[in-house]
């Protein structure tokens, strides 16, 4: 007892842990809020103009073409219904390959019809070596110089290119144009978190590191690449947890850039199960740390400038995570001891009150802006409160079971991959 009543009565170091406990979240969503406001009142690219279908020829002289790779493993119940969506692309010419990653179920199977009729081709890979791999022996076989990695189970909107071509054509540096995506199976609590998930923290992140002219990482659904730059950097890293973010750093570190575009929408089909998102969470935690480890030193060489606020925005929230689980187990085990509450609880509780009603409004915010390219995403209103209260929780234990074996572990191997899908249309 006498240990914990000397521990809270060092008020320095008590009061400094404190303080970052309670404003962190406001800072982060103040800056990340007013990033996300200056980058939505900047002029976007006008739509990209496709010729009518009578102008084919013409088009495809005009327009180059584009390729997209959907890297599958075990994916017969969605792969199908992806390929369709890219074909669907209002586009003069695409150049479609999927890549069969050692398979065990029917997913060749779902691919033959297309490349019977020529409008797609296969790359069997016998062994499942993971997406890194299937995404790089594919890089090989493109026709274009643009590539759209896609899921297989992701569904394109017709318009993604318009949207996301143009920006290659203005910004000679530009390595890769990262898509929007969206939740399709919105049927269960878990899932409709996500979606709010998407708009209000992934989409409003990215928005807000816009600013910085640097993004902690594209989204591996729904990228559009410049080949060249991607095999200039040596393509995506077998080894890693996760190949976007680390693909994502090694591109801006080497001088190019990554944007964000929130008009090219692509659905997805989100873990429906606890146990499914648990288990994608830890990976993409697991992935960052693993980044971190990787490329966080290489932020602080020369010209790397516009990285350290992705840098210090990725360290604080998961040095934020273990101090906010330390400190309520550390005030648990001092009640059951018979120690009187915290000298600051009652201020806690009121920075504790704040953070929730500030996490509600970005919900709302981040809702608000995404209704502007998909008027669907307000029907997950209701779901706003639900968001900062048990949603927070859940992600705060993914980032504690998985942030020190990323860092402390070295990546070994080769990464494979194994999701769950169920299609949702």
């Amino acid at each position: 007892m006498t240990v914990f009543r000397e521990a809270l009565s060092y008020a320095p170091l008590y009061t400094l842990l404190i303080t970052f406990l309670a404003c962190y979240p406001l800072w982060g969503c103040a800056v990340v809020g007013f990033g996300a406001i200056a980058s939505t009142v900047r002029r976007s690219p006008k739509r990209w103009y496709v010729p009518a279908p009578g102008d084919l020829e013409e088009a495809r002289a005009r327009y180059p073409v584009v390729s997209v790779i959907v890297p599958a493993h075990d994916e017969e119940s969605t792969v199908a219904h992806s390929i369709e969506r890219a074909l669907a692309i209002s586009w003069p010419e695409i150049d479609v390959i999927v890549v069969d990653d050692g398979s065990n179920d029917a997913t060749r199977d779902a691919v033959r019809p297309y490349i019977a009729d020529g409008r797609a081709r296969l790359l069997v890979k016998p062994v499942n070596e993971g997406k890194s791999l299937a995404i790089n022996d594919a890089f090989g076989l493109c026709r274009g110089e643009l590539v759209l990695v896609l899921d297989a189970d992701g569904q394109a909107d017709p318009a993604v290119f318009e949207h996301m071509v143009p920006r290659f054509l203005r910004a000679p540096g530009l390595a890769a144009v990262t898509g929007n995506p969206r939740v399709l199976n919105t049927r269960t609590l878990l899932t409709r978190l996500q979606a709010v998930e998407f708009a209000s923290t992934v989409g409003i992140q990215r928005r807000g590191n816009a600013i910085w002219g640097r993004l902690m990482t594209f989204s591996g659904l729904c990228t559009l690449l410049d080949r060249r730059a991607v095999l200039a950097v040596g393509g995506f890293a077998p080894d890693m947890a996760t190949e976007d973010i680390d693909l994502t750093w090694r591109l801006q570190l080497a001088g190019f850039a990554v944007v964000y575009e929130p008009k090219a929408l692509f659905g997805m089909q989100a873990p429906e199960t606890v146990g499914d998102w648990w288990r994608q969470r830890l990976r993409w935690v697991r992935g960052l740390a693993q980044v971190l480890r990787r490329h966080g030193p290489t932020v602080f060489g020369r010209g790397q400038w516009r990285m350290l606020p992705i840098l210090a925005e990725c360290v604080l929230s998961l040095l934020w995570a273990h101090l906010v689980l330390f400190l309520t187990v550390f005030w648990a085990v001092a009640g059951l001891l018979g120690e009187g509450p915290p000298e600051f609880a009652s201020a806690l509780a009121l920075f504790t009150c704040i953070v929730l009603i500030a996490g509600v409004l970005q919900v709302l915010f981040g809702i608000w802006v995404d209704a502007g390219s998909d008027p669907g995403i307000k029907r997950q209103l209701p779901w706003a409160a639900w968001y900062p209260l048990a949603y927070w929780a859940l992600s705060l234990l993914t980032v504690v079971r998985a942030t020190i074996p990323g860092l402390v572990r070295k990546p070994s191997g080769v990464s494979t991959w194994n999701v769950p899908r169920t299609r949702e249309s």
